[in-house]
């Protein structure tokens, strides 16, 4: 559909997580949730896939049905050791992932001794705060690539869901 990155950056996976939130908001009154505290969580290849969604402006795919109509965007992101967002060669976020003024409201958490590197989510939180955009970052120093939301011995990985719900409590997406 003209954006060259996204023959890249696993197209399926990015249209099923649009139309998940397209479908989720066009049933939010079913499902009891308010259709503005809707939110988007990704962890690592996953993470890079919400980031992607995150940025877009509009769907990366043509309108199937009335579902459609409903929004993508997410209202909050939770980004989880965002796998290869961050691109060396250019010292920046991947194509298809830029920070703009839309991005809503994001945490993030990562390990600085993660192989997919932490600058990604570094980076993508520099972007949001230079837009005033109010997000959080935590990386830990250590506990590697994948420990969910697991404690991890020798770590403190294992506090970040407590921080996510205090993040949550104080954004007022959740009540404390």
């Amino acid at each position: 559909m003209g954006l060259p990155w996204l023959q890249k950056g696993w197209p399926r996976a990015l249209q099923d997580a649009e139309r998940a939130m397209s479908v989720i908001r066009s049933r939010a009154e079913e499902f009891n949730l308010d259709p503005k505290k809707i939110g988007l969580v990704g962890y690592s290849a996953g993470g890079q896939v919400a980031a992607r969604l995150l940025c877009g402006r509009s769907k990366t795919y043509r309108k199937q049905d009335e579902i459609d109509d409903a929004s993508h965007a997410p209202n909050f992101g939770v980004l989880i050791y965002p796998w290869n967002i961050y691109d060396a060669k250019s010292d920046a976020l991947i194509d298809g992932i830029k920070v703009h003024v839309d991005v809503p409201p994001c945490f993030l958490v990562h390990t600085d001794d993660d192989r997919s590197s932490s600058l990604g989510a570094v980076y993508f939180y520099a972007g949001l705060k230079k837009l005033g955009i109010n997000s959080e970052l935590h990386v830990y120093r250590n506990g590697g690539h994948g420990y969910g939301s697991r404690p991890v011995p020798g770590s403190y990985i294992g506090t970040w869901p407590e921080r996510l719900i205090q993040w949550m409590t104080s954004m007022k997406w959740i009540e404390g």
